[in-house]
């Protein structure tokens, strides 16, 4: 499709001088083009790492054997729509372009919705290039309703998002014509051109490291609770408390974190790590205390719970006061619970939130 020699740096090579008496522009501003090879799941180590971007996400699961009926766009719309339970999105920007370009681990203090969209696009500028074609053969039937009761955008929602879209392609077309302007930028990302390895091609196709609660494939792919939020139950003002809660834990974090918690713990001054679920955390995270979804809380008022805030020992759901589950685990013990019982420190069943793998 595209020939790599030609297109494969990142920025169009300088040409010489008689060149450009022939020529007189550079072939393109700025490339994304990648070898064969390099789709590829980054393994995200540390803050450092560059974690693969959405629309990387987007065709790796195909890839690797799941299948998306939508396209980019109206599958990351399902974060906020679906998954998340919001009905739609928060912040502004997020019609066009659906994440919250909120950075973690303290990278940069400005938040998704104080943004412009300038720095809205190019946290993801491949994601952004991406999905702007899209909008531009999208028909105004397909897109949500902006105001209640409406069947389709009006006339001058209409062109506010056509004019939205146009300024979102301004600002990535600036951009990259100043760093392709600039000596120290060229110098600084020419060894990308000339390095060896096909798979490190896919730096430029990154992204940051999201704030946003379950948004990579790296933290809900560990375990089962990646399917609906845990504040979908409660009124909208206390969904986007908790989740503005757990995406501010995040960008406080130093770091993604090892095998190890207490490093990640000991970053949140005063917030209870514990409670706030395996699916954001990840199975490396997961420590001491979790109660499960239904009464978090480090979600949920205690006046709000719909359900027991924990369960003592014996007490395992379904089962009885002295301690008989019906299992074969024995008096007190839960799937996965081991010899203390359900609703102890160590528990990991599935009857008190936990993945039931038997930690």
């Amino acid at each position: 499709m595209l020939a790599c020699n030609t297109f494969g740096s990142i920025l169009a090579p300088l040409q010489a001088e008689d060149e450009r008496r022939k020529i007189p522009q550079p072939l393109y501003l700025m490339s994304l083009v990648c070898r064969p090879g390099h789709y590829v799941r980054e393994k995200v180590k540390s803050k450092f790492d560059v974690p693969n971007g959405l629309t990387e996400e987007y065709i790796l699961k195909s890839r690797y054997g799941r299948h998306e009926d939508a396209d980019i766009f109206d599958t990351l719309q399902e974060y906020w729509h679906d998954w998340r339970a919001f009905g739609g999105h928060l912040y502004k920007n997020q019609d066009l372009f659906p994440w919250d370009c909120t950075e973690a681990y303290g990278s940069y203090p400005t938040k998704c919705n104080d943004c412009n969209i300038a720095k809205h696009v190019w946290n993801f500028p491949f994601d952004a290039w991406s999905i702007i074609p899209l909008h531009l053969q999208k028909d105004i039937s397909l897109y949500p309703p902006a105001t209640q009761g409406k069947s389709q955008l009006t006339s001058q929602q209409w062109m506010r998002n056509r004019l939205n879209i146009l300024l979102a392609y301004e600002a990535l077309s600036e951009g990259a014509l100043a760093m392709a302007q600039t000596p120290e930028f060229r110098q600084a990302t020419n060894w990308l051109h000339i390095q060896q390895d096909p798979t490190k091609d896919r730096l430029k196709l990154g992204g940051i490291h999201r704030a946003q609660p379950f948004s990579h494939h790296f933290e809900p792919g560990r375990d089962e609770t990646s399917y609906i939020a845990a504040w979908a139950h409660l009124r909208f003002d206390d969904q986007v408390a908790a989740y503005e809660k757990l995406r501010d834990i995040r960008i406080n974090l130093s770091d993604v974190g090892g095998s190890s918690p207490s490093a990640a713990i000991d970053d949140i001054s005063g917030a209870d790590f514990g409670t706030l679920g395996m699916g954001w955390l990840g199975m490396d995270l997961m420590v001491d205390g979790y109660v499960g979804d239904d009464c978090d809380p480090a979600l949920v008022d205690p006046g709000d719970c719909e359900g027991p805030a924990d369960a003592g020992a014996g007490d395992t759901p379904g089962g009885s006061d002295n301690g008989d589950t019906g299992g074969d685990s024995g008096g007190g013990d839960s799937a996965g619970c081991g010899s203390a019982g359900c609703g102890s420190a160590g528990c990991a069943g599935r009857g008190c939130g936990g993945c039931g793998c038997g930690f």
